[in-house]
């Protein structure tokens, strides 16, 4: 079934690009059984991948704000807020029933430094400038169409205060395989107001797969106004 569901995604996307993914993502419950098992559960919590962005935000200790887009039922706040309770997060994801099991969640362990919000990740337009101090993503711009991604980018740019941390696949000049590797360096290079881009490549003791030969952690540090 999800051999068949790929194929026919596959062959839409090129017409339908990102409306076709948040329709999926929105209804993804509806379209795939049980979708949702092992996502807050502690192999899923403890995903090697999500020690590289606790090191990340290690480095930044004046950070006290923390909004991740496309965030599911949050895994990665609830990781991060072990390891920095003093900072407070908020998390954003179209799909209300992904929100509504990790609002469940933030509850049965009572965890109160952490607010979930059912929205489209576009509607950060509404937002103001340098209210967050760091926006992160974690294998969702990946689902974004190359031209809708320079948009949103920016936003999250104008948004946060300190930089943006994306968890994402990249390769040169971008390629389209089942997702989008978007050039990310070609395309964060162009704005104005960012102080310094690193990437550092996933290896094999992060992940596997895909991620070994294209993923990589993408700070973005932005100038202080």
């Amino acid at each position: 079934m999800k051999q068949l569901f790929r194929k026919l995604k596959r062959a839409a996307d090129p017409y339908m690009g990102k409306y076709l993914d948040k329709f999926i993502w929105r209804f993804r419950h509806l379209i795939l059984a049980n979708w949702e098992d092992g996502y807050l559960d502690e192999q899923c919590l403890e995903h090697p991948h999500r020690k590289m962005i606790v090191n990340s935000i290690s480095k930044r200790a004046d950070t006290k704000t923390i909004l991740e887009l496309g965030t599911g039922s949050g895994i990665n706040l609830v990781n991060l807020s072990k390891h920095f309770p003093n900072i407070s997060y908020s998390g954003i994801d179209i799909n209300r029933r992904a929100v509504g099991i990790g609002k469940k969640y933030l509850k049965d362990n009572n965890i109160s430094n952490i607010e979930l919000i059912a929205d489209d990740i576009f509607n950060i337009k509404r937002m103001k400038s340098n209210s967050i101090d760091i926006i992160l993503t974690d294998a969702v711009l990946m689902y974004l169409d190359p031209k809708d991604l320079p948009n949103l980018l920016s936003e999250m740019l104008r948004i946060s205060k300190l930089g943006i941390i994306l968890c994402e696949q990249t390769s040169l000049g971008g390629v389209y395989v089942d997702h989008w590797r978007h050039d990310y360096e070609a395309i964060i290079n162009k704005f104005t107001g960012v102080k310094g881009l690193t990437l550092q490549k996933i290896t094999d003791e992060y992940w596997d797969g895909d991620w070994i030969k294209f993923g990589f952690l993408i700070e973005v540090e932005k100038e202080l106004v």
